[in-house]
């Protein structure tokens, strides 16, 4: 079997960003989701608070945002 050609070599990276570019955007859509459910209603979040009180930022959204880079808003 012969050795990859550079051409080939850059056809196989280019697919493999286009699949992280892909994968990327899912997972930004479910964070997205998963704030969205979050959101504040007045100090509390609306999600977290359906069975008990929980003060917003709910340690799901802390836990995104630190992750994300953000801290707490």
């Amino acid at each position: 079997m012969s050795e990859p050609t550079e051409i080939d070599v850059l056809r196989e990276e280019v697919a493999s960003l286009a699949s992280l570019r892909a994968k990327h955007a899912k997972a930004m859509t479910a964070i997205k989701e998963v704030l969205e459910l979050h959101e504040p209603d007045g100090d509390y979040c609306g999600e977290c608070s359906i069975h008990d009180f929980v003060m917003y930022p709910c340690d799901t959204v802390v836990a995104i945002r630190t992750a994300l880079g953000e801290g707490e808003k």
